[in-house]
C-alpha cells in the first residue's frame, strides 16, 4: 500500500502541464482577468493505479474510488501575470473520503484473504500483533502531509497571453510566454465559463489528456 503514496505523487506530476504550457494575435486577456475555480477528477487514475497493483492484483475488486476532485484556483491579473493554487478545503475532503474508501476496501480484502487461508485470527488481532491498526496504517499513508503536498504541487505563477483561442503561459513572472513552448485552447461559453483544452496534436500522455477539458468558473 506504500504504492498509494507514490502513486499520488505521480498523479500530481500531471498537474505540471497547467504551469508548463506556454505567446500572441487578437488579445483576450481582459476576459480572463479575475479569480476562477475549477475541479479536476482523479478517480479514474486512482482506480487504474489500484488495478495495476502487482502486490495485490485483486485490489481493484475491493477498492473503487467514485470521486476524487482536486480543487484549483486560477487568478489572472490585469498586468498579464497569473497564479495557480490548490483549494486545500476541497483537497482535504477528497483525502478524507479516499482514506475511508481505502480502509473499508482493504479491510474486506484482507478479511477474505484470512478466511481463504484458514487462519484462526481476526484482522484487528493481526494488526494488534504489529502494534498498529488498519485505520492507523491508512492514516499514515494518506496523512495530512499528503494534503499539503497536493496543494503545493499545484502552485505556479508566470505571465499569460490569450489570443485567437490560444492561451500561452510562462512558468515565471520574469519571462514572457513563448509560442514555442505550447499552449492550451480556450473557448468562452454562454454560461460565463471558460473551457480549456489541449490541442489534438499536443505532446502529452494519455493520463494528462484525461484531465481535460478543464472548465473555469468565475469566483463570486
Amino acid at each position: 500500500m506504500r504504492k498509494t503514496g507514490k502513486g499520488l505523487a505521480l498523479l500530481l506530476a500531471l498537474l505540471l502541464v497547467l504551469a508548463s504550457l506556454a505567446g500572441c494575435g487578437a488579445n483576450d486577456n481582459a476576459k480572463f482577468v479575475g479569480v476562477w475555480n475549477t475541479s479536476l477528477e482523479f478517480a479514474p487514475l486512482f482506480n487504474q493505479m489500484f488495478a495495476g497493483d502487482e502486490d495485490m492484483p485483486e485490489l481493484d475488486e475491493y477498492i473503487k474510488v467514485d470521486s476524487f476532485p482536486i480543487g484549483m484556483v486560477f487568478t489572472f491579473n490585469e498586468d498579464g501575470t497569473y497564479s495557480i493554487k490548490g483549494d486545500e478545503a476541497v483537497i482535504t475532503e477528497s483525502m478524507k473520503s479516499l482514506r475511508d474508501t481505502v480502509t473499508n476496501g482493504l479491510r474486506k480484502c484482507l478479511e477474505d484473504m484470512i478466511k481463504e487461508q484458514g487462519v484462526n485470527i481476526s484482522l484487528d488481532e493481526l494488526f494488534a500483533q504489529q502494534g498498529t491498526t488498519l485505520d492507523d496504517m491508512t492514516k499514515d499513508i494518506l496523512n495530512e502531509n499528503e494534503i499539503s503536498n497536493v496543494a503545493s504541487a499545484m502552485e505556479g505563477s508566470g505571465k499569460y497571453n490569450a489570443a485567437d483561442g490560444k492561451l500561452y503561459q510562462s512558468e515565471s513572472t520574469d519571462a514572457d510566454p513563448d509560442a514555442d513552448d505550447g499552449y492550451m485552447l480556450y473557448e468562452f461559453k454562454e454560461d460565463g465559463t471558460i473551457q480549456l483544452d489541449l490541442p489534438a496534436d499536443g505532446d502529452v500522455d494519455e493520463d494528462e489528456r484525461a484531465l481535460f477539458p478543464i472548465v473555469l468558473k468565475k469566483a463570486e
